[in-house]
C-alpha cells in the first residue's frame, strides 16, 4: 500500500509543478528567451533559422531577415520583395538568401543580387550549402538539361554537373 501512495504522491508533485512550468514554444522558438523574443522577426513566427560559425542567428519571417547575436541583441533586418525560401552561411559573415532570386547579404544587412537564375525557369525545388558556403542546387542548362549547380561563397559557377550521373531522373 505505501508503494501507491509514494506513487501517487510523485504524480501529484508532477502535476502541481506542470502549473509552473515554463511555455512550450513552437520548434522554431526552441530555447528562445521568450516568445516575445521570438516574435520580434516579423508577423507571424519565424519560417526558417540557421546558425554559423560565429553563433549569430539568421531567421527568415516573411519577406525579413535578421540577425541576431547569442545575447539576443538585433544586428540588423533585411528586407525582400518575395518571401524568403531558403537561408544558409555562405561564410566570412555572408548569408545566402533565396527570395524568387538568389542573394548574398553581408554582415552589416547590405542585399546584394547575384547574377545567376537559380530556378533555370522552374521554381526552385531542391537547394542545399556545405560547410565551405558553397550553394548547390537544380538548375537548367540553356538547352534544357537539368544539372546541379555548384556556386562558391563569392557567387561565381564552380561546378555543373548533370542529373543522369547521379541515375537520378529528376524532372
Amino acid at each position: 500500500m505505501f508503494g501507491k501512495k509514494a506513487f501517487l504522491a510523485i504524480i501529484a508533485g508532477l502535476l502541481g509543478a506542470s502549473a509552473n512550468a515554463q511555455p512550450v514554444f513552437p520548434p522554431i522558438c526552441t530555447g528562445l528567451k521568450s516568445i516575445d523574443w521570438c516574435h520580434q522577426f516579423g508577423p507571424g513566427l519565424p519560417a526558417s533559422m540557421t546558425v554559423d560559425a560565429s553563433g549569430i542567428t539568421y531567421v527568415a519571417s516573411s519577406s525579413g531577415l535578421t540577425a541576431v547575436l547569442p545575447d539576443g541583441q538585433v544586428i540588423f533586418n533585411a528586407q525582400f520583395n518575395a518571401a524568403i525560401t531558403f537561408i544558409a552561411p555562405a561564410g566570412n559573415g555572408t548569408m545566402w538568401v533565396v527570395a524568387d532570386a538568389l542573394f548574398q547579404v553581408d554582415g552589416q544587412g547590405r542585399v546584394s543580387p547575384i547574377g545567376y537564375d537559380i530556378s533555370g525557369g522552374n521554381p526552385v525545388t531542391a537547394i542545399s550549402s556545405d560547410a565551405a558556403g558553397n550553394l548547390y542546387f537544380r538548375g537548367a542548362t540553356p538547352s534544357g538539361s537539368v544539372r546541379i549547380v555548384e556556386l562558391n561563397a563569392a557567387g561565381a559557377v564552380t561546378g555543373m554537373f548533370p542529373i543522369d550521373s547521379y541515375k537520378t531522373q529528376w524532372q
